[in-house]
């Protein structure tokens, strides 16, 4: 069986809230918590996307009128 997952290193400087450290300094990742986090990250990015697009729609139809 084929599975996917990341390595605790590589996902620390993204979201070092969902690295755990073991008493002997072995690093894991809390995958429940990593999807949360990065849904709600996701989530906030794509509203301040939205926001920056009606901007510059608004720019541009500004501009075609003239």
């Amino acid at each position: 069986e084929r599975q996917a997952g990341v390595g605790a290193q590589s996902l620390e400087p993204l979201l070092p809230e969902v690295v755990l450290t073991s008493n002997d300094g072995t690093l894991s990742v809390a995958y429940g918590n990593a999807a949360m986090v990065s849904a709600v990250e996701l989530a906030k990015d794509n509203v301040e996307l939205r926001a920056r697009i009606e901007k510059l729609e608004a720019l541009v139809a500004k501009l075609i009128e003239g």
